[in-house]
């Protein structure tokens, strides 16, 4: 679910993209998934999951990203130089 981003709170799941705030995410359990669309991600922080990310680049070539808990993970164009939008965030 949809968080208020707040630096002190390490379970949060975080994505930065490109030119505008971060957004965060809350889960709920251990297995759960969203999808959406925020363009020009390039940067997420796992919180308190391992989790995977599927972006689509301008191509439309899905990408899947493995992000660690509490860990920083280049995706998008910090990993492929291409401008890629974040499309789902699965945990399992």
């Amino acid at each position: 679910m949809l968080a208020q981003c707040d630096a002190s709170d390490r379970s949060l799941i975080i994505v930065e993209p490109r030119g505008r705030a971060n957004i965060c995410f809350r889960a709920k359990g251990t297995s759960d998934y969203l999808t959406m669309e925020i363009s020009s991600v390039y940067l997420m922080n796992g919180g308190d999951h391992n989790l995977t990310a599927t972006l689509t680049p301008a191509s439309g070539d899905n990408k899947t990203y493995d992000v660690g808990a509490r860990t920083w993970t280049s995706v998008g164009e910090t990993g492929t130089g291409v401008e890629a939008a974040l499309m789902e965030i699965r945990i399992a």
